[in-house]
């Protein structure tokens, strides 16, 4: 049962994710008449303080509050405010709406990962499969979103976020699980105290380069497609591609990479990101773009997973969230925002060179990884060599 209502709890906020990641900037430009750069502004200032509200909101909470009751009341907050977007129209207004919004809904991802985690200290929880179940989350929504739109608009998309904003507030108050009535501690826990785990800057380091480097694929993915003259509908396909692929990794991630090290599991993840966007930069093709959407089960899914063995293996409980406050906002909020930003002003040079933009943020995550992996396998021959001479 709980692991159902894991499952659940990751579907409902992935189906909002799934509006709010790749259509919020084409609501903005068609719904709302942005100009590109306007929109682009507009989402990457929300994701800079998406990053506050990861990095300090989430924990305070914690300190606070119970995750039990913290499961619905950010979604609760949240529905309130999207309702709010409706009657905005000015750019100034638009801002101040985003930063409030960002404030608050962004919370529920680390929410969701640190309930993972907490989960599985007391129950036996499979995580790559109820995440998957986030994945399938965002695939109904990219199928809701293109058939509605298509019928009856761009003007839908915010109906669309309100209802699924709705839906994660009523599941999140179904049978919630009594383990997580406790909280986290109520003693502040330093920030300083997550670097004292082996490599943690490093990883985060590379997590901001991966999981930023999407910025462009996910705000101006759609407009991308949509200026190669490919129908609505198509479009949510296409992208629905790149969450088929993930599906299928989380679900036989455990499988796959459970006797694999972090490091490695990087270095891969790299490798795959620089492949995609050179992809995507060079061939200026629709079977290209499509083929290349395989890619994201490594570029997101590998190196997300790859964090969350991190977490799981090398830092504390009491720690967990500030752990996942951290990743959310600097890796999924932060380094989005601000390449959000950029992206903006180099689509508005030539539609492919976000893509070239970021698989160079992503060259230097290969670098560390790749170093990172090598003195991990030779810490591993120290450590048998001494194995060996005591025995």
């Amino acid at each position: 049962m709980i692991n159902f209502w894991l499952s659940m709890r990751y579907f409902a906020f992935f189906f909002t994710w799934g509006v709010f990641l790749p259509y919020w900037t084409v609501w903005l430009v068609e719904g709302k008449h942005f100009s590109v750069e306007e929109a682009g502004m507009i989402v990457g200032t929300g994701l800079v303080f998406r990053a506050l509200s990861s990095m300090y909101v989430f924990p305070y909470a914690c300190r606070k509050i119970s995750m039990y009751h913290l499961t619905w009341l950010f979604p609760f907050i949240s529905t309130v405010i999207v309702i709010f977007f409706i009657p905005v129209q000015s750019f100034e207004s638009m801002i101040i709406l985003m930063i409030l919004f960002n404030l608050c809904y962004p919370v529920l991802l680390p929410m969701n990962e640190t309930i993972s985690t907490l989960l599985s200290k007391e129950h036996t929880i499979h995580y790559g499969r109820s995440r998957s179940w986030g994945s399938v989350g965002f695939i109904a929504s990219l199928l809701t979103v293109g058939f509605l739109t298509k019928s009856y608009g761009d003007d839908v998309i915010i109906i669309i976020m309100i209802t699924g904003c709705m839906v994660i507030y009523l599941s999140s108050v179904f049978r919630t699980p009594t383990a997580l009535k406790k909280t986290t501690g109520k003693e502040r826990k330093s920030f300083s105290l997550l670097f004292k785990s082996p490599n943690f800057i490093w990883v985060l380091m590379i997590c901001v380069m991966l999981q930023g480097s999407h910025a462009a694929y996910y705000n101006y993915g759609a407009i991308y497609l949509e200026n190669l003259n490919i129908d609505k509908v198509l479009v949510s396909v296409i992208l629905m591609l790149a969450v088929v692929a993930e599906v299928a990794f989380f679900a036989f991630s455990n499988t796959l990479f459970k006797r694999s090290t972090v490091y490695f599991m990087f270095v891969l993840a790299s490798v795959a990101s620089i492949t995609r966007w050179v992809l995507v930069f060079l061939f200026n093709n629709p079977g290209i773009f499509i083929g290349s959407q395989i890619l994201h089960a490594f570029t997101f899914g590998l190196a997300h997973y790859a964090f969350i063995r991190y977490v799981t293996e090398e830092i504390s409980e009491d720690l967990m969230p500030l752990a996942q406050g951290m990743y959310a906002a600097l890796a999924m909020s932060l380094s989005t925002g601000i390449l959000t930003l950029v992206s903006g002003y180099l689509y508005a040079a030539g539609p492919e060179l976000p893509f070239l933009g970021m698989a160079l943020i992503t060259a230097p995550a290969l670098l560390i990884s790749g170093m990172l992996m090598i003195q991990g396998g030779k810490t591993n021959l120290i450590r048998r060599g001494r194995m060996k001479s005591e025995f």
